[in-house]
């Protein structure tokens, strides 16, 4: 049997690494996080293209197989067969139909080609660090304030979530002033205060969308981009757990 292409790595080292992330059990971030502990950049460059040359060995034998998934679908289904392992990648190798059969059953998970860092996730420029979510909090802070200056008439039109903005701008600001890992910590302890406050904004900006002045809807869906105050949060989670 013909074997995929192996990039700086026995096929013994690659299959060990596949079995860390524990697929599909646990979340791609965590097994992410697993794999920036275990690998440097350039071994887990060289695990990504071996990911990728072991997929196109498995497309070559199992796409005539495989119908009823969809482009997205059918890239989901190869990944999550390798990400299963050795044992299973063989097994559909040598009998295709188990691929469809698969399939039929709708037991496969969407992608553990999620779980496997990219160059840019090493380095300075990584989201990883405690910079990249300082960073990523000025420029919440920058959001907000942006609004608050364009609310600067007679009636005030955002008072209704103004305690939202001021309690998530004061977060954001006691964690950037900190610059430390304590107010990482911190910071990850109010997300879920942060979420609440945000769809509060959301929903505000939901139900007055067609009264508001078309400035504060201007360029976004529904006014005040929370996704990007919610990302900050998520990702203090993130870079919390990679520095333990």
């Amino acid at each position: 049997m013909n074997k995929f292409e192996l990039v700086g790595m026995s096929e013994d080292s690659f299959w060990k690494m596949v079995k860390v992330a524990n697929w599909p059990t646990d979340r791609y971030e965590k097994v992410k996080i697993r794999y920036l502990k275990l690998m440097n950049r350039e071994t887990c460059h060289n695990f990504r293209n071996t990911v990728d040359n072991a997929y196109i060995f498995l497309d070559e034998a199992v796409g005539k197989s495989v119908s009823g998934t969809g482009d997205d679908g059918y890239s989901d289904l190869l990944s999550h067969i390798i990400g299963l392992g050795k044992k299973e990648f063989y097994r559909n190798i040598k009998n295709p139909k188990l691929a469809q059969k698969r399939v039929d059953a709708s037991n496969y998970r969407e992608s553990f080609s999620y779980c496997i860092p990219y160059d840019t996730d090493y380095g300075e420029d990584s989201s990883y660090t405690l910079d990249s979510v300082i960073r990523s909090a000025k420029k919440a802070i920058e959001l907000i304030q942006g609004y608050r200056a364009m609310d600067d008439k007679t009636p005030k039109w955002l008072y209704m979530i103004s305690d939202d903005l001021t309690y998530i701008e004061t977060v954001m600001k006691d964690f950037v002033n900190s610059n430390s890992l304590g107010g990482l910590m911190y910071l990850t302890q109010q997300k879920k205060s942060i979420q609440d406050r945000c769809m509060h904004i959301y929903k505000f900006f939901k139900d007055n969308y067609l009264e508001l002045p078309r400035k504060f809807t201007d360029n976004t869906d529904r006014g005040l981009p929370t996704i990007m105050i919610n990302s900050v949060v998520s990702e203090a989670s993130k870079v919390n757990e990679y520095l333990k």
